[in-house]
């Protein structure tokens, strides 16, 4: 079974941005969603 979708993603993106702020404590939750979108990219269709 393929798992895709927001309810695979989570915990891949909770954890990415519990090591942004582990790598930078004074960081809020904007700058999070900043710095999160900078370095993701569209997924392609199938």
């Amino acid at each position: 079974m393929e798992q895709t979708g927001t309810s695979f993603a989570a915990p891949h993106v909770t954890g990415f941005i519990a090591l942004m702020v582990e790598q930078w404590p004074d960081l809020v939750a904007v700058e999070a969603k900043a710095l999160l979108k900078s370095f993701s990219r569209q997924a392609t269709g199938r």
